[in-house]
């Protein structure tokens, strides 16, 4: 093993999946929030073949780590190198010759996350990624056809990587359930949101105002997907509404479900059915520090998800130091945020009772002293998320 390992962090995607390129982010900054001896060992290169911002890109540009396009500062596209890159792909089954090509262009040593859309092993060291396997929990939340492709992508990883890294202990104990052969090559590496001083500096009272939002409300940070459970959270409103409570709750994500588009059609239908209109504020999505100023500024977070891999709006809030109110799945039970307030995901009821017990004795933050508090916490667990992917990387490149 050489004595600097140089690290190329993927991601793909760019606007269209914000929730990568936060996960991105927060491993580069995990890593460059090691000691300097460790450091001296490694540099980073973040990897990205979608169109970012020159904000995104100096968000993602911390320390000493690079960020590269793999369509400006990939091998040029010539006429006789895509001739090449089709023979590699037709006689070689190289599914990615041109990144495979830029790996070795870079001197790149080892990449996460990757997984070849072939069996053939690539010519650098790299390790698989897993979020969750909520397809197989939730099978009608998906096509046959994603469902067969899930399957078969997780199962080329279980068998071709030679690691593969899993994002809680739920999940890594559905990997060795369904792909028992592989087991060993199950690692564990939870990851955190961490917040930049800047969060702590900004003015959460504006960011309400001008977004025209009541002074109290609840936060609820998520996609308008069918599995976060928003239907539910609407009939607890109702149920509130009956005894005349009346909690201001506030909307963020985006409004599509892919798999569902008439989904959209359904929440706005719900609200108005329900009669909760003037209570539910619909936002889309919010520019990341808007969206921190308003988890700051609200009152508590609502997470009432039916599946998660590692949830990002939990660590989002524990980030914060917020209080948050979470189903009882069991991988929010593993995030155990220390501010945490569990229901049963199956029960408008039991949400409903939570939510009025907070919205009686809370107050709109920011509450400066949990701030703190969350800070030094998130601080220390992120410097533990950099060591392991660090010795992720140093375990696959000594194999």
């Amino acid at each position: 093993m050489k004595n600097s390992i140089h690290i190329g962090l993927v991601l793909n995607g760019g606007r269209g999946w914000m929730g990568g390129y936060e996960y991105i982010k927060g491993l580069a900054l995990a890593l460059a929030s090691l000691p300097k001896d460790l450091r001296a060992g490694f540099t980073t290169t973040i990897v990205t073949n979608g169109a970012l911002s020159d904000s995104e890109i100096c968000q993602l540009a911390v320390s000493d780590t690079k960020v590269i396009s793999s369509e400006k500062e990939g091998p040029r596209r010539t006429l006789g190198r895509r001739g090449l890159w089709k023979l590699r792909k037709k006689f070689l089954k190289q599914s990615d010759p041109a990144f495979r090509d830029l790996v070795r262009q870079k001197r790149i040593d080892f990449v996460y996350p990757y997984l070849p859309e072939s069996g053939v092993p690539p010519n650098f060291n790299y390790a698989s990624w897993i979020y969750d396997f909520q397809h197989r929990y939730l099978p009608q939340l998906f096509s046959s056809e994603e469902v067969l492709a899930r399957n078969k992508r997780f199962e080329r990883a279980a068998r071709t990587s030679p690691l593969v890294v899993l994002s809680s202990k739920t999940a890594e104990n559905d990997f060795q359930q369904f792909y028992p052969f592989a087991s060993s090559k199950a690692r564990l590496l939870r990851f955190r949101t961490p917040q930049p001083e800047s969060s702590f500096s900004g003015d959460p009272v504006l960011a309400q105002r001008e977004y025209c939002l009541p002074d109290k409300f609840f936060l609820a940070p998520n996609q308008f997907w069918k599995h976060k459970n928003h239907l539910l959270l609407f009939k607890a409103l109702k149920l509130l509404a009956e005894q005349a409570i009346f909690p201001a709750v506030v909307l963020s994500g985006s409004v599509h479900d892919y798999r569902f588009p008439e989904y959209t059609d359904e929440i706005l239908q719900t609200i108005h059915r329900l009669g909760i209109q003037q209570q539910v504020y619909l936002m889309g999505i919010l520019p990341r520090t808007d969206y921190v100023q308003l988890m700051r500024r609200s009152i508590a977070v609502i997470q009432p998800s039916l599946f998660e891999g590692w949830s990002t709006v939990v660590e989002d809030a524990r980030s914060l130091g917020k209080v948050i109110i979470l189903s009882d799945l069991p991988v929010h039970k593993e995030q155990d945020p220390p501010k945490g307030i569990f229901f049963d995901r199956t029960s408008a009821e039991s949400l409903a009772c939570k939510l009025r017990e907070q919205w009686t004795h809370l107050s709109p933050g920011p509450d400066l002293g949990s701030e703190k508090a969350a800070h030094a916490f998130n601080y220390g667990a992120l410097m533990q998320v950099g060591e392991q992917l660090l010795g992720i990387a140093c375990e696959s490149c000594s194999a």
